[in-house]
């Protein structure tokens, strides 16, 4: 023991202490670095999976877009998305009335609604689906009018509706004789009726897509 005290003991084996403190403290430094290392590699791992999951889904997302993006475009176009087109209906109505030389049409259309179970067989909990009802009142020359007018409305009009409750009766108090204006008061009408439209629109739900003027 006391050989161990004595100099000569340390200056011989003193570096070899040294080098072997400096391994061990090496080692523990690469120890840790490889622990640390080994825990950003998991992470990283996890971030890329999750990452090729998100370019996954987004390549199927571009992929639904670029096959209905167009149809639904279309559908936009034809105002069955969107908006009702309210005006638009009544613009379309009055012009197959002088069209067709209708005597009288009268029409009363009502505020648009959610569909409920209640006002609609086509109500479907994973579409916004908007109801607007129009009654119309009518007098015609012939009762093949009534299948001009609603043939026309479903070709010219922006939008998709559905007849019902329709019924037309002949005009007992209407005169045999029609004159010859080009004035629809002035034609005899020789029926009488009324139907119920029900216009349908879907929500437009490319209106989420837009960005708000703050930014958020």
């Amino acid at each position: 023991m006391n050989d161990l005290l004595k100099f000569p003991f340390w200056r011989k084996h003193g570096l070899s202490l040294l080098l072997a403190g400096a391994a061990l403290i090496a080692l523990s430094i690469a120890l840790l670095v490889h622990s640390n290392a080994e825990q950003a590699l998991l992470v990283a791992k996890s971030s890329y999976q999750q990452q090729q999951s998100i370019n996954l889904g987004a390549e199927q997302s571009a992929a639904l877009l670029a096959k209905y993006l167009i149809p639904y475009q279309a559908l936009q176009t034809q105002g069955l998305i969107g908006q009702p087109q309210r005006l638009q209906w009544i613009e379309t109505l009055r012009a197959d009335v002088n069209h067709h030389l209708i005597p009288a049409v009268n029409f009363t259309l009502s505020p648009t609604v959610m569909a409920t179970e209640t006002n609609t067989t086509y109500k479907n909990e994973s579409l916004i689906v908007k109801i607007t009802p129009m009654r119309i009142d009518f007098r015609l020359l012939h009762e093949g009018d009534f299948y001009h007018l609603i043939s026309e409305i479903q070709v010219q009009s922006k939008g998709l509706f559905s007849a019902q409750n329709c019924e037309i009766r002949r005009n007992e108090g209407a005169s045999a004789e029609v004159s010859s204006s080009s004035n629809n008061s002035h034609i005899a009408a020789g029926f009488k009726g009324q139907c119920e439209l029900l216009w349908y629109s879907l929500g437009d739900v490319t209106r989420a897509w837009e960005v708000l003027p703050d930014g958020k």
